[in-house]
């Protein structure tokens, strides 16, 4: 009789490690999700610096003899710039 009793025991023992197991394992993924996530976010906000990058350095000519802006290369998006930038932009596009 008492064997049933260790066995009932050990079983929902078992049964409750199972479970804490399979819910740890869904908090991981579901953090390795959130993770991946902000990676991503952070690609693409460093693709945008890069451009922005090369923007400037576009507009400060090819190399450090230059002193003016031999070509001119749009933002893609206008958060970037302002009335007043785009009235440069304007008249810097015309030369």
């Amino acid at each position: 009789m008492w064997k049933d009793g260790a066995l009932l025991f050990f079983s929902i023992i078992t049964v409750g490690l199972c479970i804490g197991w399979f819910v740890t394992a869904q908090i991981i993924v579901k953090r390795l999700a959130t993770l991946e996530k902000v990676a991503d976010e952070t690609h693409e906000q460093l693709a945008r610096i890069q451009q922005t990058l090369q923007t400037v350095k576009k507009r400060l000519g090819n190399n450090k003899f230059d002193g003016f802006v031999d070509e001119f290369v749009e933002i893609e998006s206008d958060q970037w710039l302002d009335a007043e930038d785009h009235k440069d932009l304007n008249a810097l596009k015309r030369l």
